[in-house]
């Protein structure tokens, strides 16, 4: 009988470890911002502190992290008075599976928290690592090396990305990574019903990634690939589609309807009705209420 080898496949790949940190802020501590070309993990174990990633800012609590794609501006400020206790992991890794954690600020299950402690371990014993030392740039490895230290580190943190993944998808061992053109028709369904739940509630572009739970860039791009159009002239055509209803409605004029759907101005959404339909809408009003 012939056996099959199977050829395994990696759904994501660590090739290199930047920096794994453990530290113990103090509670005027202040990271000042940066932005660098791999992934950084932030996760804190206690207390809470503060964190911008892009243009965004937001509380990190105990047992919560946050993902940094590369080149994300982020920054971390304490902000409570018992010292927050944090693990940092920075690392490249170029696997398209990634672009799941793009924007991710998420719990970690705590069946999942002591995989960080083991991170951070045998990080400890195959690299000279300071203690709360946020200035470190370089890790050296120690001459007393751990056998295998390096490769129980990539190794650990390739498990609990992907743990994260299946838990973050609610199939556990069932969960499958979507290809490129089926991400692009998932997130662009979302952001389209998101869209249309929100044509009076003045939705931002904050808020919209916040609810697709993506960077901003990413969504964009795949909401492209899928329709061929981009998020603000969808939604703009939504809301004018909407605007055309509204306004063949008796009691409804140009300025409420342009206030209901939360136009900069009556004279913007004119101008803004205009370039879609042809006409004004004090023309299209006065059309479709003669009917």
């Amino acid at each position: 009988m012939r056996y099959y080898r199977h050829k395994l496949e990696n759904l994501l790949v660590v090739t290199k470890i930047v920096t794994v940190h453990y530290f113990e802020f103090e509670t005027d501590f202040d990271s000042g911002g940066e932005s660098h070309d791999f992934w950084e993990m932030v996760y804190v174990g206690r207390g809470e502190v503060e964190c911008r990633a892009g243009e965004t800012d937001l509380i990190l609590h105990a047992g919560e992290a946050i993902f940094h794609a590369p080149d994300e501006y982020h920054r971390l400020i304490a902000r409570a008075e018992k010292r927050p206790q944090v693990m940092v992991f920075s690392f490249e890794c170029r696997s398209d599976a990634m672009r799941f954690f793009r924007g991710r600020h998420m719990p970690i299950p705590r069946g999942l928290q002591p995989s960080l402690s083991g991170i951070v371990e045998e990080a400890r014993r195959t690299f000279d690592i300071p203690v709360s030392d946020p200035r470190t740039r370089k890790m050296p490895l120690l001459t007393s090396a751990a056998l295998g230290g390096q490769q129980m580190i990539k190794n650990r943190l390739e498990m609990l990305l992907i743990e994260l993944m299946r838990h973050a998808s609610g199939a556990g061992k069932d969960a499958r990574f979507l290809r490129n053109d089926e991400v692009a028709g998932s997130i662009a369904a979302r952001i389209l019903s998101v869209m249309e739940e929100n044509l009076t509630s003045g939705l931002s572009v904050a808020k919209l990634c916040e609810g697709i739970a993506y960077s901003r860039s990413y969504i964009f791009r795949q909401f492209r690939i899928a329709t061929g159009q981009t998020i603000g002239d969808c939604y703009n055509r939504m809301k004018i589609d909407y605007a055309k209803e509204l306004l063949a409605s008796p009691g409804m004029t140009a300025s409420s309807v342009s206030e209901l759907l939360h136009f900069d101005s009556a004279n913007y959404f004119s101008k803004t009705f205009k370039r879609y339909t042809g006409v004004s809408p004090r023309e299209w009003r006065a059309r479709h209420l003669d009917r």
